[in-house]
């Protein structure tokens, strides 16, 4: 929309606040007191682009539907990821876990097997 050959920073942000006032109206308008004090370009007052203004607020709806669209599908992608990312780290700490178990469960194996030898020790030296 802005091209600086054919349009200028005063058109723009002229088109941009017409917009915005058209299309967000509010019962509190701050308008400068000074109309002649607005922007000018080499003593030129520079106008509401009218025209400019009617054709953003008419591709408004169209184009935020189409932003809300696009931001719901980078949602949608994110929250897949998240969910894969959370199924493996889940799977991860599942292996983890049982493999902890195993070794516990090996340890309490050469303890028991460590216990009957002194046992074993202890009735040999009683008897």
């Amino acid at each position: 929309m802005y091209q600086l050959y054919e349009n200028q920073c005063y058109w723009f942000s002229s088109t941009v606040w017409g917009s915005l006032k058209e299309l967000f109206p509010s019962d509190q308008d701050s308008e400068c007191g000074n109309h002649h004090a607005r922007g000018r370009y080499r003593g030129v007052a520079l106008g509401s682009p009218t025209k400019d203004i009617e054709a953003v607020c008419a591709a408004y709806q169209s184009e935020w539907q189409k932003m809300l669209g696009t931001l719901e599908q980078v949602k949608s992608h994110h929250e897949a990821k998240e969910a894969k990312n959370r199924h493996k780290l889940r799977m991860e700490f599942e292996v983890e876990i049982e493999q902890q178990k195993a070794e516990i469960e090996r340890v309490r194996q050469a303890k028991d097997a460590e216990i009957e030898q002194l046992r074993a020790r202890l009735a040999a030296l009683e008897g």
